[in-house]
């Protein structure tokens, strides 16, 4: 891209070339001028791509000098995209700049990032403008993308780019959410064959990543009912058998281009409504706002029977559980929201069951991330992934630490597991539980096949030697953190599990 400076300030005007040659070394200056009149002739001579421009520039001012350029016959490449440059004094000129078709505004000082910001944006318009030219898929998907996403930069440019091109006719938005499947590159395949079968006047197409959806504008004689039929029983039916599974595909119709401008929020409520609605079919906006609610209270006898199924360690029972409570939200018709908030509630009490029983597991299942993973599904099948998820990690980390040992068991060693460091006592368990010390005591012994005080014994011992191996702290406070407060004592202990004193035990591991 070809960059012109036109600034009279000489610090400012060298400052500036030399902060676009820090931001973006693959961009070009083609000129710096000291006057508006200078920095006509240059723009003319060098038909930049994009033009910084003081706005108080002897001989012609800046807003002068781009009036002149846009009557300029000369300009055969086309405007360059203008940058204004002021300061907050001059900021009464932003109306007249607006007018004048300017992209962006600068106050000094500038910033690196602001900079850095315009200069990556505009180049993109420019890529925008070149590719139209080309007609080329890349375009359409730029054109359309730049639209739907109101790329403040350049989806003005983009709009008006597509309603000079347009045909007339019935104008319809189509969206596919793809979700979980990785790659689009059928799913484009089976979008252009349908445009081709069907031929379209205007068809453009357009992948949003970060939102997971395929998006295709089309402009047709055929009328809503008969492109909702096609999308019902072909098009849908031939993104399935090209290995797309649990998709979304909406229908909007479009009364005007400009409505198409920051559609991307609508489309992601749209695409919610599969949660009530099912995705077998096409959903439109029609469809969401004739939809007789669900008024009964949510579904909250699951939670009871996932809760039994953890503490008897059936994860294949839990999974059961999990797509029963899923499919008795499907059989009604509750809102996206309340149906989130419901797996949200059923999730939680699957969590505070999983930190009662192993809290080693709990602190592992909290970089799963559940609740933004539920907020951010758009199928039921997307609940029940990341519902079945969750039972398979806590499964892993159970085979890891309890070996299927009973439930009163199992809480004793999640209680000795998250309060080692302190003072912990059968008896206190045991009346946490209900439960008397003796029982307790024979059953530990039973399953775990030592007692409570030399499990926990060999248990500090085993965190105070991974401490004396990856910390630097004294052996004084490495007893303490492990439940020692006398010096004496856990030295005793220490050598009574291992057969060394913790000093041996350091200089054996670093000689």
């Amino acid at each position: 891209m070809k960059i012109l400076i036109v600034e009279d300030e000489y610090n400012a005007r060298e400052g500036l070339a030399e902060l676009i040659a820090k931001t973006s070394p693959e961009h070009t200056i083609c000129g710096k001028a000291v006057n508006g009149q200078e920095g006509y002739e240059m723009a003319v001579k060098y038909q930049p791509d994009l033009a910084f421009i003081d706005i108080e520039l002897p001989k012609m001012n800046g807003l002068e000098m781009i009036e002149k350029l846009l009557l300029a016959p000369q300009m055969k490449s086309g405007m360059p995209a203008f940058v204004i440059l002021s300061g907050y004094a001059e900021f009464r000129y932003a109306q007249q700049a607006i007018q004048y078709g300017v992209q962006d505004y600068l106050l000094k000082p500038i910033s690196y990032e602001k900079l850095k910001n315009v200069i990556q944006n505009l180049g993109k318009l420019n890529d925008l403008k070149r590719a139209y030219g080309t007609n080329s898929g890349t375009s359409r998907d730029m054109i359309l993308s730049s639209i739907l996403q109101n790329d403040s930069t350049f989806s003005q440019e983009a709009l008006r780019i597509l309603n000079t091109a347009l045909h007339p006719g019935n104008r319809y938005l189509i969206t596919v959410y793809y979700g979980k499947n990785s790659s689009t590159e059928s799913l484009t395949k089976t979008v252009s064959q349908l445009c081709g079968y069907y031929d379209f006047s205007d068809h453009y197409v357009s992948l949003i990543e970060k939102d997971k959806l395929l998006t295709l504008f089309i402009t047709s004689d055929k009328s809503f009912a008969e492109i909702e039929k096609i999308l019902n029983y072909n098009f849908i039916y031939a993104i399935e058998k090209t290995g797309f599974r649990d998709c979304i595909v909406t229908l909007i119709p479009v009364q005007k281009t400009e409505d198409l401008t920051g559609i991307t929020g609508r489309i992601k409520i749209l695409n919610s409504w599969a949660l009530s609605l099912g995705n077998e079919k096409v959903i439109s906006p029609a469809q969401v706002e004739g939809i007789h609610l669900e008024t009964a209270a949510l579904p909250r006898q699951f939670d009871i029977e996932a809760l039994y199924a953890i503490k008897n360690n059936a994860s294949c029972g839990l999974k059961k559980i999990n797509h029963e409570f899923v499919d008795s939200l499907k059989a009604k018709r509750y809102t996206p929201s309340q149906i989130i908030r419901a797996c949200n509630g059923y999730a939680l009490s699957i969590l505070v069951c999983y930190k009662e029983l192993n809290v080693c597991a709990y602190d592992r299942i909290q970089d799963f991330h559940v609740f933004d993973m539920l907020k951010n599904s758009c199928t039921t099948g997307e609940l029940l992934d990341c519902l079945d998820s969750l039972a398979d990690l806590y499964s892993t980390c159970e085979k890891e630490t309890c070996r299927g040992y009973s439930t009163p068991v199992r809480k004793i060693i999640n209680n000795i597991t998250a309060s080692y460091s302190s003072d912990i006592s059968l008896e206190q368990i045991a009346e946490k539980m209900n439960i008397t010390p003796d029982y307790l005591s024979h059953l530990f012994t039973k399953e775990v096949g030592v007692s409570f005080s030399t499990y926990i014994k060999e248990f500090r011992i085993t965190i105070a030697k991974k401490m004396m191996l990856e910390s630097d702290c004294r052996i004084c406070e490495i007893g303490e953190k492990t439940g020692y407060r006398d010096p004496k004592y856990f030295s005793k202990v220490f050598k009574e599990v291992t057969g060394l004193s913790p000093r041996e035990y350091i200089r054996m591991q670093h000689s």
